[in-house]
């Protein structure tokens, strides 16, 4: 922040950006993660109430997205305060595997 004459402070746009980007970014990985968390969800419903083989499933919304968002958000909210990064390395193998797919 820059001081001007009568000693108030001025906000840079190159601050607000730096504030902006990250929180836009956040936002994103939210919804994305949300939204993965509630088609495994739906997919597991769905799969779950039939036994025929080869049925073209139709997915329906059982919750609506915003319920999902808070259920990842302390996650999210834990790994981005940690500092240690031998510890996320073992989260970020984790997903790694997990978009292979090599649990399915």
């Amino acid at each position: 922040m820059k001081a001007d004459r009568a000693g108030e402070r001025q906000i840079r746009p190159l601050s607000l950006l730096a504030i902006g980007i990250p929180a836009v970014h956040c936002t994103v990985i939210l919804l994305n993660c949300a939204t993965s968390q509630a088609q495994i969800v739906e997919e597991a419903h769905v799969i779950s109430g039939t036994c025929q083989p080869r049925k073209i499933l139709v997915l329906t919304p059982i919750l609506d997205i915003r319920f999902y968002m808070p259920t990842v958000l302390p996650f999210l909210i834990t790994l981005a305060f940690t500092q240690n990064l031998k510890l996320l390395s073992i989260f970020s193998t984790l997903a790694n595997i997990a978009t292979l797919g090599v649990w399915r």
